[in-house]
């Protein structure tokens, strides 16, 4: 059987939409607002294509070339205070994306 079906014989159809989101972010923390505004932009398309589930790429903001843990600590962002959880969150405020959860992973110096 090629798709799956529900009990009652019908096509079962997935709730949910997946965008994988890939862009040329710039690295460095100077391009921080640039790559935010970047992914965010390619979110609310994907949105406007009735994705429900987008995910960007590791270090979408600033992306990563680090030769140290220092230099990767320097980049990393306070959570849930960051620039990206903000502009983020200001994007569902403004309602031009919907929030269904905000997900963020913290690594700490250790």
């Amino acid at each position: 059987m090629d798709q799956a079906t529900e009990r009652d014989g019908t096509a079962a159809v997935s709730p949910v939409r997946v965008a994988a989101v890939h862009f040329d972010m710039q690295v460095g923390t100077e391009n921080r607002q640039r790559n935010i505004k970047h992914g965010l932009d390619l979110a609310r398309r994907a949105v406007d294509d009735g994705c429900t589930l987008i995910v960007l790429p590791e270090l979408a903001s600033t992306g990563y070339t680090f030769t140290s843990r220092q230099e990767a600590f320097a980049h990393a962002e306070p959570v849930p205070d960051g620039d990206t959880i903000r502009c983020s969150h200001d994007a569902y405020e403004s309602r031009s994306m919907p929030k269904h959860q905000l997900t963020a992973t913290a690594v700490s110096p250790g």
